[in-house]
C-alpha cells in the first residue's frame, strides 16, 4: 500500500537541502563574507518550510492509513482589538482653565 505514488510524498518536498557553503582556506574580505552568509540564509529559510510541509504531508498520510481523524489545522490567531489612545503630554494645569490645554 505504501509503495503506490499516492503514499508517496512529493518530489519537491523530498529534495535535499543546499548545503552550507563552501569557505575557501584563506581569510575572506566582507564581500564574500556578506555574500555567503546570504546564500547560506536563503537555503536555510527555502529548507525549513519545505521540511514543515513534508513532516505535516507525513502526519496527514499516516492518519488516513490507520483510518484516523485528520488533524485540525492550527487556528489563526486573532489580532487583538485597538486600544484608544491616551494623549501623550497631559496638562496638570488643565483644570484649573477648564479644558486640556494640551488640545490647543
Amino acid at each position: 500500500m505504501l509503495a503506490t505514488p499516492k503514499a508517496q510524498p512529493p518530489k519537491k518536498l523530498t529534495k535535499p537541502c543546499a548545503g552550507n557553503a563552501r569557505l575557501p582556506h584563506r581569510a575572506l574580505d566582507e564581500g564574500e563574507t556578506a555574500s555567503l552568509w546570504g546564500r547560506d540564509r536563503k537555503a536555510n529559510a527555502d529548507c525549513g518550510p519545505r521540511h514543515s510541509a513534508l513532516v505535516k504531508w507525513l502526519h496527514r498520510r499516516d492518519a488516513g492509513l490507520a483510518r484516523q481523524p485528520l488533524p485540525e489545522p492550527p487556528k489563526e490567531p486573532e489580532e487583538p482589538a485597538p486600544v484608544a489612545a491616551e494623549p501623550v503630554f497631559r496638562n496638570p494645569l488643565a483644570g484649573l482653565f477648564g479644558g486640556n490645554a494640551s488640545e490647543e
